[in-house]
């Protein structure tokens, strides 16, 4: 206990070997904590690399007196937490979505605003760079998760995450800047989208 504490100390002096070790040391911890909850292994992962992000990011934060174990189980509880809600909001949209399906009309207005969010986000689409076009694509038009769409350009998935945000903030901000539309229409049409 006494090492990991020299560690967490190097750590907070912004020391990367020792946030190197820590990491190997907990890596298998972490994953399994998260996999337990989650069942899916991608998402376990990202769990992980999330949690090792906002232990870098927050290591100024760190108290060498308690747990470094307890201190990353409650970060992944918490990001856990976050996707369970996400999901759950996800979900409940969508079957929103598809119980009123037959029932989702459009005003005459709302509809020209619908067509021309459609068209803008085409033209949006277009402007992305070759490789973050390639990406969105993959992920929008062919469905394949994160993992499938780096193991299939043989780049690594925080790549494919990087490029997808960075790919949906362009298309946001063209839309933003290309209409008249109001910026929540906007949102609503990004998330079904």
């Amino acid at each position: 206990m006494e090492k990991e504490k020299v560690l967490v100390l190097q750590l907070k002096a912004g020391n990367e070997v020792a946030f190197k070790q820590l990491f190997v040391k907990h890596y298998q911890k972490v994953f399994y904590f998260a996999f337990n909850y989650l069942k899916v292994k991608e998402d376990a992962e990202e769990i992980v690399h999330d949690v090792f992000v906002q232990v870098w990011n927050n290591k100024h934060k760190l108290n060498e007196d308690l747990s470094f174990e307890g201190f990353v189980r409650t970060i992944a509880r918490n990001l856990i937490y976050n996707q369970f809600k996400k999901k759950d909001y996800h979900q409940l949209y969508l079957n929103y979505i598809q119980a009123h399906e037959t029932h989702i009309c459009f005003n005459t207005e709302e509809q020209i605003e619908y067509n021309e969010l459609k068209q803008l986000t085409q033209e949006a689409i277009e402007k992305l760079s070759p490789r973050k076009r390639e990406i969105f694509n993959l992920s929008r038009t062919e469905g394949l998760s994160h993992q499938e769409i780096a193991d299939s350009l043989g780049i690594s998935i925080r790549t494919v995450k990087d490029q997808m945000t960075k790919a949906l903030n362009d298309i946001r901000q063209y839309l933003t800047t290309h209409t008249h539309v109001p910026h929540s229409f906007i949102l609503i049409f990004l998330m079904i989208f």
